[in-house]
């Protein structure tokens, strides 16, 4: 015969005396808000609030991509992205990236090689080290953005386009 005995009970935790008077916050060094950052703050909100639709064509610049993204280094592939949108210009993916896709059609498969850009900074280019990988191109698709006027400015939680870049900038 096999006995069981169980013991349970309940305690509460123990907790430390902290002298909240010995920390002391660091500064946040606050960065200067300018035109650029005002103009890519509605930017990434008219983005929140785009319609994207699907296109059966194939891809040129401009185009939005939803790709899976997998390296071929080792036995097996190793998933990096899964269904990821990009942008389809210099600015939104890497050149490598961007001349694979080009032309393209959803559901292609395309292996290539991953380098860093002609322009990158040395550092960059020693730290990434180019490699074997293959996209999927998922769908194709085109953005319709939402115009910077008051209505838009209304969706954002503010009364007019004014208010809405002067909250940004605060």
């Amino acid at each position: 015969d096999k006995n069981t005995l169980t013991f349970s009970f309940e305690t509460t935790p123990t907790i430390s005396d902290i002298d909240i008077k010995k920390f002391k916050l660091k500064p946040i060094k606050r960065l200067p808000v300018g035109e650029k950052e005002v103009n890519e703050a509605i930017k990434q909100m008219r983005f929140f609030h785009a319609n994207f639709t699907e296109v059966v064509r194939p891809i040129k610049e401009k185009d939005y991509i939803i790709i899976d993204l997998e390296s071929l280094e080792g036995e097996k592939p190793q998933l990096i992205f899964s269904n990821t949108r990009f942008e389809v210009s210099k600015q939104g993916m890497a050149n490598w990236m961007l001349n694979a896709v080009i032309n393209k059609k959803t559901n292609d498969k395309i292996e290539t090689i991953s380098k860093p850009d002609e322009d990158a900074t040395e550092e960059d280019k020693k730290k990434f080290s180019p490699k074997k990988v293959r996209i999927t191109i998922k769908k194709i698709e085109e953005v319709s953005l939402p115009e910077v006027n008051d209505e838009f400015a209304n969706k954002v939680g503010a009364k007019n386009v004014t208010e809405m870049k002067e909250s940004i900038l605060k």
